[in-house]
């Protein structure tokens, strides 16, 4: 995606003037009036990014990295020179804040007003939480203030378009949902720069955009600024990376474990079926702290952990549970009381925690009932037994029972209507018409795979004679 773009870039030389037509437009309305508050002392970014069209932008008016620095320290001077800026990220929430300076397009505000459009809330831009390499993606837009019309740099109400040429003066950090550009991702290194070799996203897979690299403490990757800014190198070389000390003052925050409920119940499950429960599992410990760990199952022939069983990459922040799956598969044949345990750990608590959480169930059959033995039963006579017929599916049984011989009948008919989750009782005569076994299986008529065994025999009757 930077090859196709940076070619893109060069293929601009015919619009150039349009474009130097608007960059002077802008550097004419005049500049935004930054307090004080924003001065670059008290913000922790400092260094230049480059941009293929507006050339050099830097964080903080302290910037000076010697004769060869694209800008010397700022800080205090007069206007029209920039006013004191900086731009800052708080150790604990990742957001930005303050202002960039670019001597084409004036002021950049890192923590702009959202428009509802390209930034629906606030804050704009922020770090996302470290990922499994430690290194955090910048996520979000930062905005060039001069294309609106508050003199603060305040609201969202732009100037008119033939003033600006178009642009909304939107600069987007990352892609991680492509939008504009579709998908980019970072290059290896700076051939694009006559700097072949260079390497600065040396992590694989390479980063979609601006991030965090802790180990150098430097910004590294790509922003993009539409046509007028175009790609914003973060890291443009070594001698002039943008950098941030990112460790919260004082000790660490620390994470606590806390997971609810006491247990999962998965009672009576359909063989051949699966269910899935959750724990919840939060952080109640210091704000700015991330919960790192794992759920294990210890004996998974019946239970599995399928869903939110790894939070050690990213962590689970304060206030935003995570839940933690088990899925139940009882199998194909019938059995009570399936146990297992769940392990819960919090491994960067002090001390490290965990939570042993028990998980049971059972597998029963979607619709049961026991078989029906009538023993012997004098051919002519008849003899009544119950047969309870349990629904466990999920949904309403309607159907009628299908007898293996005519001998058995049902009272008051043999049609079953049983509500999921319910059981009916049908009564079943037995009447033999000849001395013989009448051994079968009943069945459902619509559901032949469920049956009921039946057993019992017709025998002759014996007669007596009382003396008088």
């Amino acid at each position: 995606m930077r090859t196709r773009h940076s070619n893109h870039f060069l293929n601009l030389v015919a619009t150039l003037l349009s474009v130097l037509i608007l960059v002077v437009a802008i550097q004419n309305s005049g500049h935004p009036s930054v307090p004080s508050a924003y001065a670059g002392a008290g913000q922790n970014v400092s260094g230049f990014a480059w941009s293929q069209t507006v050339g050099w932008i830097s964080f903080n008016c302290l910037d000076s990295s010697g004769a060869s620095s694209p800008q010397q320290n700022t800080c205090g001077a007069p206007y029209p020179s920039p006013a004191d800026y900086g731009v800052s990220v708080d150790p604990v929430t990742g957001n930005f804040s303050g202002f960039a300076w670019s001597s084409s397009i004036g002021y950049i505000n890192f923590n702009p007003t959202p428009d509802g459009v390209a930034c629906s809330a606030s804050p704009c831009a922020t770090l996302s939480a470290a990922s499994v390499d430690g290194t955090r993606l910048a996520v979000g837009w930062v905005r060039a203030c001069d294309v609106l019309v508050a003199a603060d740099c305040t609201g969202f109400a732009m100037k008119p378009s033939s003033a600006l040429g178009g642009w909304d003066g939107w600069i987007k950090l990352s892609d991680p949902n492509p939008i504009q550009p579709p998908g980019w991702t970072n290059p290896a290194d700076r051939t694009y720069m006559g700097q072949s070799g260079t390497s600065y996203d040396s992590y694989t897979p390479r980063h979609n955009g601006v991030f965090y690299d802790p180990v150098d403490k430097k910004f590294k990757g790509f922003a993009w600024g539409s046509e007028v800014v175009g790609w914003v190198d973060f890291s443009p070389s070594t001698s002039v990376a943008v950098y941030s000390d990112l460790t919260p003052p004082g000790p660490p925050p620390v994470p606590i474990l806390s997971v609810s409920p006491i247990q999962l119940d998965f009672g009576d499950t359909n063989i051949n079926t699966t269910k899935s429960l959750s724990f919840k599992v939060s952080n109640t410990g210091d704000p700015g702290s991330f919960l790192k760990g794992a759920a294990t199952v210890l004996d998974t022939t019946y239970f599995t952990c399928t869903a939110g069983c790894d939070y050690s990459v990213g962590g689970i922040p304060v206030g935003s549970p995570q839940l933690v799956t088990i899925t139940f598969a009882p199998g194909a044949i019938p059995g009570n009381g399936h146990t297992t345990t769940i392990d819960l750990t919090g491994t960067n608590t002090a001390p490290p925690s965990s939570a042993t959480k028990q998980v049971l169930g059972n597998g029963v059959l979607p619709i049961s009932g026991s078989g029906l033995n009538f023993g012997n039963v004098v051919v002519g006579r008849s003899k009544d037994l119950i047969l309870t017929i349990t629904n466990n599916d999920s949904s309403d049984l309607v159907d009628n029972i299908v007898m293996p011989f005519a001998v058995y009948t049902c009272s008051p008919n043999c049609l079953v209507n049983i509500p999921a989750g319910s059981s009916q009782d049908v009564i079943i005569h037995f009447v033999p018409t000849a001395v013989q076994r009448y051994d079968g299986d009943a069945y459902l008529e619509n559901k032949p795979s469920v049956t009921f065994s039946f057993l019992g025999a017709g025998v002759s009757g014996t007669i007596k004679v009382k003396d008088q």
